[in-house]
């Protein structure tokens, strides 16, 4: 007969399985931060292959997960959030796959179908692109669940806002050198010649990417003088000058890195990207430097840093090129914005969703989608992206799948902004994945970058963390936790 366990020895035994599943946790959230970054190598995600793998990758990661969750099961106020979220997603797929699949209904099936004689269609004229799109779905889902689960931990998250900030900061080096040295072996020639573009298919798409590096930049030097001001007695805590130290003696190489980042940005000469970055980050430092009765403080901050970060970054790019930024400036300045032939897809793609509201005309398949729409002039060019997130959500999946998609990205949003309502120490965390959420908003009304599958994916990810760190802690992390 064995002999029962001593009452230490069983206490013992939950606390070696959960310091097992807290290593298992970060190896599976790490392996997911990896795999995310080395998307962004590969022309930032936008071939199949590298969508594909990046998607199975994290599927099967996800599988460890699951074994995560079934040994520590979410808390109760976290799992009525994860269902919604994962309800609405799930419906997102589901329509999908449903696109993708035999129309069901006579009249469903788009008019490609009938014009190549082939019955039943299907509602989306290219069904391989729509499995795809559902398999990225799929791996967005999968890396914010991890994000989410792994982000609890507060050292965790911390180390990844650094984590992020670091990886883009190499990404836009590379950028850099390649820009002076006139090759860049990943893009190939560049379709943009003399501006950054890392490695990424075009400017825009970077632009956007950089700019979450610059807010995991600023978030991370907030979170040092934070924690270091939070030492002092309560009549130092706001001294600037202690704060500009900080930021010298223990936040410089983030710092250095805003400035680098700042000015890959306005070397891609986006006029998006850099107005959404340049939004995102004011919005950041108000969310950072918000203190109740201290209005003209948050002003101050939120307009001085960003006119600072500027002005370094403007100083930085002159030393990469002669051309001193003119490129950005003068296309801010000359280009003549109605004249781009985005407003007239614009236009015909709010005629084609309202040919096909309800059912869309196939996720993934716009480029397919759409010829039928453009008119003899935007028929001279190959249309892939509508450049406009919002609008090619809801041409190719309808109105009401695409209303689900956004409902799922405002209920995060609102969990983002209730923690920055009621986080303190931890604000920066939840105002870093705000942030990003409003820059990726802002982009995507004029461009497609949100749509890129390594952008998506570290915005996901990031998304997961924040939201995590929305709640208020419920004890102190323990000093032996794996980060």
């Amino acid at each position: 007969m064995s002999t029962p366990p001593l009452p230490a020895e069983a206490h013992a035994r939950p606390a070696h399985m959960a310091r097992r599943v807290a290593i298992l946790q970060g190896l599976v959230f790490w392996l997911t931060f990896a795999a995310v970054c080395a998307s962004a190598v590969f022309l930032g995600g936008n071939r199949p292959a590298v969508w594909v793998a990046l998607s199975l990758a994290v599927i099967a990661l996800y599988v460890v997960q699951i074994v995560c969750d079934l040994a520590a099961p979410p808390d109760a106020t976290d799992r009525s959030f994860l269902v919604s979220l994962a309800v609405l997603w799930a419906l997102v797929i589901a329509w999908a796959l449903v696109q993708g699949l035999p129309a069901a209904v006579a009249g469903w099936s788009h008019p490609a179908w009938s014009a190549a004689g082939v019955a039943p269609g299907r509602i989306t004229p290219d069904p391989a692109a729509t499995a795809q799109a559902a398999l990225r779905m799929i791996a967005y889902g999968g890396i914010f669940w991890i994000a989410y689960r792994a982000g609890t931990d507060r050292r965790r998250a911390r180390a990844f806002v650094s984590m992020v900030a670091l990886w883009v900061l190499v990404t836009a080096l590379y950028g850099l050198i390649a820009l002076g040295a006139g090759v860049n072996p990943i893009t190939g020639p560049s379709a943009y010649p003399g501006t950054v573009t890392s490695s990424f298919v075009n400017r825009n798409a970077y632009a956007l990417y950089a700019g979450f590096g610059l807010l995991a930049a600023m978030a991370g030097v907030g979170l040092i003088v934070r924690r270091e001001l939070s030492q002092l007695p309560p009549m130092m805590e706001a001294a600037p000058l202690r704060a500009i130290e900080v930021v010298i003696t223990r936040g410089w190489v983030l710092a250095l890195a805003a400035i680098v980042l700042a000015a890959a940005i306005l070397l891609t000469e986006s006029r998006g990207g850099t107005v959404a970055s340049g939004v995102g980050l004011c919005l950041l430092i108000a969310l950072l430097a918000y203190r109740r009765g201290a209005t003209t403080r948050v002003l101050t901050w939120s307009i001085a840093l960003p006119a600072m970060l500027l002005v370094a970054g403007l100083w930085v790019s002159a030393q990469v090129t002669a051309q001193e930024a003119q490129g950005l400036t003068g296309r801010l300045a000359f280009e003549d914005p109605s004249r781009d032939a985005r407003w007239s897809v614009y236009a015909a793609v709010l005629g084609a969703i309202a040919a096909r509201p309800l059912i869309g005309h196939g996720f993934g398949a716009f480029q397919d989608g759409f010829r039928p729409f453009a008119t003899a002039e935007l028929g001279k060019t190959e249309w892939d992206f509508a450049h406009n997130t919002y609008l090619q959500t809801a041409f190719e999946l309808g109105l009401p799948a695409a209303a689900l998609m956004f409902l799922a990205l405002g209920l995060i949003g609102l969990r983002l902004m209730r923690g920055v309502a009621t986080r303190s120490r931890g604000r920066a965390l939840p105002a870093l994945a705000l942030s990003a959420l409003v820059a990726a908003g802002l982009h995507g009304l004029v461009d497609f970058s949100p749509e890129m599958p390594a952008t998506a994916a570290l915005l996901a990810m990031t998304l997961g963390v924040g939201a995590a760190q929305s709640n208020r802690p419920r004890r102190p992390p323990r000093p032996d936790q794996f980060t």
